[in-house]
């Protein structure tokens, strides 16, 4: 059986400072940026990674 994967894309005017709420919200930390993009991930990689763009 495979498992489904799922990641979440917020489009937001201010990705960084969306992803310094939400990361500690969700107890997620964030990996940095790429581009227009932040992404946050679930240390123990047990929950969706959630990724914000501009």
């Amino acid at each position: 059986m495979t498992t489904a994967k799922i990641g979440l894309v917020l489009d937001c005017a201010n990705p960084e400072q969306l992803a310094e709420f939400w990361a500690p919200a969700l107890g997620y930390v964030s990996l940095g940026s790429a581009g227009n993009y932040v992404v946050l991930v679930d240390e123990a990689n047990a929950q969706p990674s959630c990724c914000s763009s501009e």
